[in-house]
Order: structure tokens, then sequence, then C-alpha cells
């Protein structure tokens, strides 16, 4: 559903935003700060991406004053406990929005927010934990925004994924209420590489590697972190190892023409990246030494979000290509509020070996050479 600005919105050349991690999720989202200083009016609204953010449109509030709410949350059918954050939408004129954005009572609401979400069509209901984020591990990184409380609301339940789920949100005050409904993403199916006991991927040529896989139910906007794993140990001190890994993204935002799943979907890359990837991410260290992880170093992670996200990215693109000073359409799948409620889905793929060639590559090449790994032999005289 995309909403049409309200008519009091209209887009300033002078902006700033605010983007915050929500490590709970494991995603990103940005948190948008609409500031104009001139009027003194804050309105809060809501950016994310699966492992990327776009946030870049400003709004100027001139109108009478009306109760609003943003919602929004990811639901994922492999967990059995879910987070969803409310906020606050509002203006006021005479307070600087500097102020009150570290004022807690101004961006959450507390006892007077009832938020349930219901299996469809007749299933059960769950009824949200109000919990403090601070006071657990989920934190909330550093901001305009006050941290002194983190409001979430927790829900415990395991998805179905034959069933859709409602949320709703009501200020038990004031009768004002927010929904959404939302279809679960299914597992995505990876076709290439195959056999993933036994399959080795070579990265020591310049050849580009082929990944394919089929698109999940649901599902719209994918990722991919391509995550290796190696052993670690101190010099003299092999008895002592310790398994370690690093991780990067490999695409981010690849789209499917459509959401009923099974549609073919291939990327490439050059192997050449894999080791520019390890010689950024692995620090030198001459008091260490290292191996590949044997029987297996190299996983792929495939995240993939519904359509909401997808919608959502394709307006924040249009939102940003805006030059004549108008706003467009704001998306949001909130009835009566704003924010996106939507399902994503991780999926993941291993343990491929690298050849030994490229064990032997990762060793002694000169990209990687700094970072003390051991040849396929065992060695670490590369001369």
């Amino acid at each position: 559903m995309n909403k049409s600005a309200p008519a009091f919105f209209t887009i300033l050349k002078d902006f700033r935003y605010f983007c915050h991690q929500i490590q709970f999720l494991q995603t990103n989202y940005c948190m948008l700060l609409f500031l104009t200083v001139k009027n003194r009016f804050l309105l809060v609204l809501l950016s994310f991406s699966l492992f990327f953010s776009a946030c870049s449109t400003d709004f100027d509030l001139a109108d009478d004053w009306k109760e609003g709410m943003a919602l929004y949350g990811l639901i994922n059918p492999e967990d059995s406990v879910h987070y969803v954050r409310i906020n606050k939408v509002f203006l006021d004129p005479e307070t600087d929005a500097l102020v009150i954005a570290q004022n807690p009572d101004s961006i959450y609401y507390y006892e007077n927010l009832d938020v349930t979400i219901r299996e469809l069509p007749n299933g059960p209901e769950w009824t949200a934990q109000q919990i403090d984020g601070n006071l657990t591990d989920i934190n909330k990184s550093e901001g305009i925004f006050s941290n002194e409380r983190n409001i979430l609301y927790r829900f415990n339940f395991q998805p179905n994924l034959d069933r859709n789920y409602q949320i709703t949100a009501t200020n038990s005050e004031t009768g004002y209420t927010v929904s959404s409904v939302t279809g679960l993403v299914g597992e995505l199916q990876m076709t290439f590489p195959t056999n993933p006991v036994v399959t080795q991927i070579n990265k020591l040529s310049t050849n580009r590697q082929t990944i394919r896989f089929n698109t999940p139910e649901n599902g719209r906007v994918y990722d991919l972190k391509i995550r290796f794993l190696y052993e670690e140990w101190e010099i003299g001190d092999s008895d002592n190892k310790e398994l370690k890994s690093v991780e990067w993204t490999a695409f981010s935002g690849l789209t499917s023409p459509g959401t009923s799943g099974g549609t073919l979907l291939t990327f490439q890359y050059d192997n050449r990246e894999f080791y520019n990837q390890l010689a950024n991410r692995i620090p030198a260290d001459n008091s260490k030494r290292r191996r590949v992880k044997p029987l297996g170093s190299i996983q792929y992670i495939f995240i993939s979000g519904g359509e909401e996200i997808y919608n959502y990215i394709i307006s924040e693109g249009a939102q940003s290509g805006l030059s004549d000073g108008s706003a467009g359409s704001v998306y949001s799948n909130i009835e009566n509020g704003y924010g996106v409620w939507s399902s994503r889905s991780t999926s993941s793929f291993g343990d491929f070996r690298i050849t030994p060639t490229s064990v032997d590559s990762l060793a002694c090449g000169s990209l990687t050479r700094q970072l003390n790994f051991a040849d396929r032999a065992g060695f670490f005289d590369c001369n």
C-alpha cells in the first residue's frame, strides 16, 4: 500500500538524518530524524534494508496536530522470539526538536499501548511483553534520540509458514489503532554449488564464481553473505587453536520478478575478491599462525525479504531522486499509521572447501601472505 504523503509535507534541500543499527534483527534499520530547526518540528519515521541503508528525505510539518504511530518489525519463521519497535509520530511547535528527542516520554508509549499478533484466518493471538532493551543484550546505538530507555515489544511464538500474521497496536487511552498483515518468507534453495560436504571452490583462477538459487515463496529481495572459517593460534601453542570467522556481503538488494517462489536467480563474483576480503578483514599479526578450517571453510548465508521491504526500498529510491521540491509517495503498509511490517528468512549452506591450490595461494599469494596461513602441506615457509 502506497500512502501519499500528507499535504503539509514539503521536502527541504537542507536536511539531516541519523541511522541506527538495531542489532537484534540482524539487519540495518535507519531511523530518520527529520529536523527543520526554523519551525522546530520533529517527525520520526523508518527506513530499513536487509543489509543496507538509504536515507535521504526531509519533511516540514505545518498542520494541526493529530495522533500518529510508527510501527516496524520483521517476523522470521525460523525464530520463536520476535521484536517490534513502536514510536510516537508527533510535532510540537513550541519545543526544540533536539530537546524532544532526548525525552523518552516523547518517543515511546508506555503502559497505555496494547500490542498483539494474531494468526490468520482464525488462529491464536499473542500479546506483546514490553521490555527495555537496555536491560537485555539488545542495545540501541548512540544518536540524537534518548538512550535512557529502549522500549521494545517482544512476542514468544513459533510462526507457521502457511499462515499470515496480523499485528495490531492500540492506544488504550485514546482508542487510536494501527494494524498490518504480512505473510512469511519461506526457505530459499541453493542449487549451485551442490553437495556442500565435498564440493571444492577454486579461488585461484581469474574466473568468476557462480552462485544459483531458487527464490522462496513470498520472497522479493535478497542479500548474500559469505563466511570464511579458519583456525588461529599463538606461535608455539598449536594445541590451543581457536576457531574464527570473517564474513562479508557478496550482494545486497538482488530482486526477483515476483513472490510466488521457484525463480532461478544467478550471481557471479570475481575469485580475486575472495582474497581481497580476507586481506581487509583479518589483521596481520606476526605472533599468530592460521590455517583454513579442515573439511569446510566457506558458508553461504542468504537473507530473503518480503514484498513490503522491496516496496519500501523502491519508494525510498524515488524519494531520494526528487528534485522539484514536492513530496511523492511514502510507502507504508501500516493501516492508519506509518512504518513497515514484513518478514525475512535466513538460509545457510555449507561447509564448502576451497581447493589445495587455493590454500597455497592464500598462504603465499601477494594479497594475503602477511596473514600467516599454512599451505596445503601445513608449512608456513613460502620461499
